[in-house]
């Protein structure tokens, strides 16, 4: 698995942006993977290694970039308080330019296929990744937001809620693994 951190300069700023792919047998489908409200952190990166290890190439970009280089929250008071300062301050605009630039970069990657692509808004960026999606409908053909689906869904939330009991997992883990899965199906379609 090749991964990099890079920096994307943005004109409002440099995101920076982590980046992971097969090795071999590329160029590999773009997957944008737009963080939740706690930040680009070691948990997100895991996640988008299962991703790539689908035979994505995946970007998972900082979009509190403006605000700050790096920020994970602790779950305190106060660290909470920060984060919903920085995730205040986004807005579907901000981050449809931010999935531009990241399309733009991933354009300059001989590993990185040039065709269509998905983007995943995980929690706070369900609604990012369907604002891209329609803005940048030329690219982005596929969209996913499992936790947003979960908050908006009964039925979905009652379901990760009871695999999650029975398997010990948290809800997120449970998420996680739905989100796997339904990327291992995704390699079946022939535009992603």
């Amino acid at each position: 698995m090749f991964e990099n951190e890079i920096t994307i300069n943005t004109g409002e700023g440099q995101m920076n942006t982590f980046i992971v792919h097969p090795d071999e047998d590329g160029p590999h489908p773009v997957i944008l993977f737009l963080m939740d409200a706690p930040g680009k952190r070691e948990e997100l990166h895991q996640m988008a290694r299962r991703i790539a290890a689908c035979g994505y190439w995946v970007m998972l970009p900082n979009l509190y970039y403006r605000r700050v280089e790096e920020f994970v929250s602790d779950g305190t008071d106060k660290s909470r308080e920060i984060m919903f300062e920085h995730k205040n301050s986004l807005s579907n605009e901000m981050v449809v330019e931010d999935c531009k630039h990241l399309l733009a970069e991933a354009l300059k990657h001989e590993t990185a296929s040039k065709g269509t692509v998905g983007c995943l808004g995980y929690c706070m960026s369900g609604p990012f990744a369907f604002a891209a999606a329609a803005e940048i409908n030329d690219r982005i053909r596929a969209t996913a937001s499992p936790v947003l689906s979960a908050t908006i869904h009964p039925d979905l939330k009652r379901t990760l809620v009871a695999m999650s009991e029975r398997t010990g997992m948290t809800v997120s883990q449970v998420t996680d693994e739905v989100l796997y899965a339904g990327l291992i199906g995704m390699q079946e379609m022939d535009e992603l």
